[in-house]
């Protein structure tokens, strides 16, 4: 689901493309671009169809999908796009693969016009691998442009950084994409399924027909046991081994803030995951504000942590550990 259909943008993602085609338009395309936000917004399909845009040899400010060069990138073939990933989630983008991109770069272009290279999740390169990249950007050749995507910017060394056009895509408003799910699957609870999938559209849309609600709920449950000293948090992260890390602890994340707001005498009305207010307000009344903002920092930091090569279970472990030490200290 992180592709629009052919001929339609997702509606948050359109300034970011105007932004894009005004650098085509205006003759200042950069040698780097770095598009940049939160997971589950389709960054990576809007660099693929801006590659596609500019290999595309037909008229028209979108890929036309009927030149040479739509057809060759619908292949996979196309000889100038090359298109760079972790092998795996949350592993390094290793510096061999940076090395060929490097060295196919150092090609002449086989078709008029630009060579387009799109590293995606780039915050996963190893040192060696930013170093290596960096050399390129460095001395950019004519008519090469280098496509960044990554999630989690500031982790990008600043050399890198400050050789790239930022390109933000920033998330819809929560009522914008619940309109924007409800309108594609009618009949859903949009913004309970919405909180499940952390805020994502296209994610809660890839979700809608899933169990996704009901295991956030378990999940949800035993956060809350975990902070009353009714389970065990190592027992729990074993059992959380079987589920998506990530998807844990962006759940976390998204409970956290209700929390803080709760625990400072917020209004209700401000609560975001309202399917669980009664349970969060009990949470809430026995702990700090200061202990679950600082909580919640430690989770920003652990999430990205999860994009290393740290061991994620060891991780959620001790998330879970702290945790239980916050709920005791509160209770």
């Amino acid at each position: 689901m992180n592709a629009a259909p052919e001929g339609e943008l997702h509606p948050w993602l359109l300034p970011a493309w105007e932004r894009l085609q005004a650098h085509v338009e205006g003759g200042r395309l950069p040698q780097a671009l770095l598009i940049h936000g939160p997971s589950g917004l389709g960054k990576a399909a809007l660099a693929e169809r801006f590659a596609h845009r500019l290999l595309c040899t037909g008229a028209g400010t979108r890929p036309c999908g009927r030149c040479a060069g739509c057809h060759l990138l619908a292949a996979g073939t196309h000889p100038d796009y090359r298109r760079i990933a972790p092998e795996e989630p949350g592993k390094p983008i290793r510096v061999d693969a940076i090395r060929r991109l490097i060295g196919d770069l150092a090609l002449k272009a086989q078709y008029e016009g630009y060579r387009v290279s799109l590293i995606e999740r780039a915050e996963q390169m190893n040192v060696s691998s930013a170093n290596a990249l960096l050399k390129t950007l460095e001395e950019p050749a004519e008519h090469n442009l280098i496509i960044l995507v990554a999630e989690a910017p500031s982790r990008l060394p600043p050399t890198i950084l400050s050789r790239c056009q930022k390109i933000a895509i920033t998330p819809p408003t929560a009522a914008e994409a619940a309109h924007w799910l409800s309108l594609r699957q009618p009949g859903i609870a949009a913004d309970t399924l919405l909180n499940a999938a952390g805020g994502s559209p296209l994610r809660a849309l890839a979700l809608a027909d899933s169990d996704v609600v009901e295991r956030r709920r378990r999940v949800f449950e035993e956060f809350r046991a975990i902070a009353d000293q009714r389970q065990d948090p190592v027992a729990v992260a074993e059992r959380w081994h079987a589920l998506s890390h990530e998807e844990c602890l962006d759940w976390m994340l998204c409970w956290l803030p209700d929390l803080i707001r709760l625990a400072v005498g917020a209004s209700p009305l401000r609560v975001r995951n309202a399917d669980v207010l009664p349970e969060l307000q009990r949470l809430a009344a026995g702990l700090g504000p200061r202990g679950l903002l600082n909580y919640w920092r430690e989770l920003l930091a652990l999430r990205q942590a999860l994009g290393t090569q740290a061991n994620r279970q060891l991780l959620l472990e001790e998330t879970l550990i702290r945790w239980s030490r916050l709920g005791s200290r509160h209770g």
